[in-house]
């Protein structure tokens, strides 16, 4: 039962992050600049005049990651306080 309470809880995560992408990446190109932005350093962001535009696609895709996080954990807590753990 524990290897089904994962599943579904992914299968809830991922889901979660595919109905909020087009919120949060509305252009074509918005997803592919914010994990350009979350792997450059900060430095080389500010040298190219580009630190603000950094700084909030890093959050962005936190953001983003996050609510797909949350909800994973959340569907977890929610099934394991209904059907228990087992072992």
């Amino acid at each position: 039962m524990n290897t089904v309470i994962w599943i579904i809880s992914g299968i809830a995560g991922v889901s979660v992050l595919a109905l909020t992408f087009r919120m949060f990446f509305r252009e074509e190109g918005d997803f592919g600049d914010a994990v350009g932005h979350v792997f450059t350093p900060d430095i080389f962001s500010a040298l190219n005049g580009e630190y603000w535009e950094d700084r909030w696609n890093t959050f962005k895709m936190f953001l983003w990651l996050a609510l797909g996080a949350g909800a994973f954990f959340a569907a977890r807590t929610g099934l394991l306080k209904l059907f228990g753990p087992e072992g």
